[in-house]
């Protein structure tokens, strides 16, 4: 008799192993920030130049750095990740 060996890569995944949980906790971290930084609208950029576009991404990390830190010291733990509630808290 043959032995059927599933070709689907997924259903073998030991999705309750230490290892699994780490990679997809990072994986979803990144995505909810690519998320935020998608809302704040950079990726239509009014600039031609790469060294404009570069700066215009470094401001957008900035500002999700900033709305994150000054959130974490008003203890509004919730709202650190989305500048709008944060700005409706104030």
């Amino acid at each position: 008799k043959y032995a059927i060996i599933s070709s689907d890569y997924r259903s073998s995944i030991n999705r309750d192993s230490l290892y699994f949980k780490a990679v997809y906790r990072l994986r979803i971290e990144s995505e909810r920030y690519n998320s935020r930084f998608k809302a704040l609208d950079f990726e239509k950029a009014y600039v031609r130049n790469i060294n404009s576009v570069s700066n215009l991404n470094t401001f957008g990390h900035i500002t999700l750095l900033t709305v994150a830190i000054v959130a974490i010291k008003l203890g509004k733990y919730d709202e650190f990740r989305s500048l709008v509630a944060l700005m409706q808290s104030a």
